[in-house]
């Protein structure tokens, strides 16, 4: 009986915090801002990480001078709407030239670098593995532990619509 209530508990769990898949869409049901927060990054390279869509935005570096610091808080670098998706991307300098990996597809290499999970309240943690191609696993890129660049991505409802003639928003 006590496996029985093991097995159900995680299940649960699975159910609550679920794998969206290894990469795949971000989609909120609700217009409004989005809010973007570096959890952590373990990347050796000096890796740039952004939003690719619904607008291209550069959020910052895993190192040098423009370093996001964990629990970085980007607020409203772009907004969500039903309608489009929210791309994140992590751009990684390995030897031999730059490749930019999505977290929304597949690499050039055919491996998904990104592990996009829907989170109980609502937003998204994505984990980026920043290495092309396979190493001592051919089953995965890199070391395949996707903690290079960590980032939640939550879309915070407008309480009402936008002013389209309002003021810019600029974020940190």
């Amino acid at each position: 009986m006590k496996k029985a209530w093991i097995i159900a508990i995680i299940l649960l769990v699975f159910t609550v915090v679920s794998s969206v898949s290894a990469s795949g869409p971000i989609h909120f049901s609700y217009t409004g801002d989005l809010v973007v927060t570096s959890i952590s990054g373990t990347a050796g390279y000096n890796d740039e990480f952004g939003i690719e869509t619904p607008n291209p935005v550069s959020l910052g570096f895993t190192q040098g001078n423009l370093t996001a610091v964990p629990e970085t808080t980007f607020k409203s670098p772009g907004h969500c709407s039903p309608d489009e998706p929210v791309v994140l991307y992590c751009k990684s300098p390995p030897e031999g030239g730059s490749v930019t990996f999505y977290s929304n597809q597949p690499s050039g290499d055919g491996f998904a670098h990104a592990v996009v999970t829907l989170l109980e309240d609502g937003s998204y943690r994505v984990g980026f593995e920043d290495v092309f191609g396979a190493r001592e696993n051919p089953a995965v890129p890199g070391d395949g532990d996707y903690d290079d660049v960590v980032l939640n991505v939550a879309c915070v409802r407008y309480a009402a619509p936008p002013d389209e003639g309002g003021p810019v928003r600029n974020f940190p």
